[in-house]
């Protein structure tokens, strides 16, 4: 069937009309999936907002360690004094103290007054002398007389005007006396016997008898003898005490009395005869029976 050709005038549009009534809403589609973040924008200036209301204090934190002392403070002045305390007991009595050096030497005491001399007795008239007689014979021997007392054995010197007995000293043995008078210092303790002592002594038989000292008291300390057989000093082995004074007053005099036995005679109570004891009374007995 040939086509109809359908010719058409061209109409132009008439004025729009009223909107119609909005239709009832479409059910709700289904929520789009979440777009990507966009960019951070810039900060803003705004004001601060209001503080928020204080939260709950927090528990209490363990302590920490002790911190460094800190530097110590100036003193304070010093506070009033207090009142004076009760007495205390009385304390006992302290140790003697050391004793002092010794005083110097007085001098002599003037001598006594000499006493008066007795009167002299009368003297008795001479008798008119007798013609000279025969020569008679010898009498016999008489008896022997009893012993006389023994005489002391005596240094006699002048003093004070007069001739004066100094009596020896006796003993059972024959034994030197010696004297060292010396001073020591803290530098030394040491004192020399006399080398002509030493030889005049049988060997190793010297023996200290004694220290003193004028200027101090000795205390404990004691003479060491050092005899070599050649030779013999003395060491002092001063206590506390002593060893103090010597170091404070430098030298110290000291006095050390020594004793031996005579060389070559060292028997104690020799024995003797009678005989020999009348003759050794004789002997002593010259010096005080011959005439003044």
């Amino acid at each position: 069937m040939p086509s109809a050709l359908i010719l058409m005038s061209v109409v132009p549009p008439g004025p729009g009309g009223p909107t119609g009534p909005d239709g009832t809403p479409g059910v709700p589609g289904t929520p789009g999936l979440p777009g990507a973040p966009g960019a951070t924008g810039p900060s803003g200036n705004g004001p601060t907002g209001a503080d928020g209301t204080p939260g709950m204090p927090g528990a209490p934190g363990d302590t920490g360690p002790a911190g460094m002392s800190g530097p110590p403070g100036d003193t304070g002045p010093p506070g009033p004094e207090g009142p004076t305390g009760p007495d205390g007991e009385t304390g006992g009595t302290g140790d003697p103290g050391p004793t002092g050096p010794y005083g110097g030497t007085g001098g002599t005491g003037g001598a006594g007054g000499t006493g008066g001399t007795g009167s002299a007795g009368g003297t008795g008239g001479t008798g008119s002398a007798g013609g000279t007689g025969d020569v008679g014979g010898t009498g016999g021997t008489g008896g022997t007389g009893g012993t006389g007392g023994t005489g002391a054995k005596a240094a006699i010197l002048n003093l004070q005007g007069k001739w004066r007995a100094l009596i020896c000293s006796e003993a059972p043995e024959a034994r030197f006396e010696d004297l060292i008078v010396s001073r020591v210092s803290p530098d030394n303790w040491a004192i020399e016997i006399d080398p002509i002592f030493y030889e005049a002594c049988e060997p190793r038989s010297i023996r200290v008898r004694a220290l003193t000292s004028e200027e101090a008291g000795v205390g404990r300390s004691y003479a060491r003898l050092n005899d070599t057989g050649k030779g013999a000093t003395i060491t002092i082995e001063p206590d506390e005490r002593f060893m103090e004074i010597v170091e404070q007053y430098r030298k110290v005099s000291v006095n050390i009395s020594i004793t031996g036995l005579r060389r070559g005679n060292t028997q104690r109570f020799a024995e003797y005869t009678e005989g020999q004891a009348k003759k050794n009374v004789s002997f002593w007995s010259q010096a005080t029976t011959v005439d003044k």
